[in-house]
């Protein structure tokens, strides 16, 4: 079974676009890489800000690398 990559990048050059906008630049870039490397991958845009100061269970699992999906059983990943 082959996992699926998660990546956050961050950038204040998303600063100035809504948090669904910022795909839009991004997506190219994301399609060479699913392309290139033959894997599924889920991007999350941030900017610093938001990655220092938003408090939520997105949040934590991405400060702390925990791994979530099909392939966690008992909040461990395999």
């Amino acid at each position: 079974m082959r996992k699926n990559s998660f990546s956050f990048i961050l950038g204040n050059n998303f600063l100035n676009y809504e948090f669904s906008n910022r795909y839009h630049l991004l997506g190219k870039h994301i399609v060479k890489t699913v392309q290139r490397y033959h894997i599924p991958i889920d991007v999350i845009p941030l900017t610093q800000s938001e990655y220092d100061n938003e408090k939520s269970i997105r949040m934590e699992f991405i400060r702390n690398g925990i791994s979530v999906g099909p392939h966690t059983q008992k909040g461990k990943s395999t």
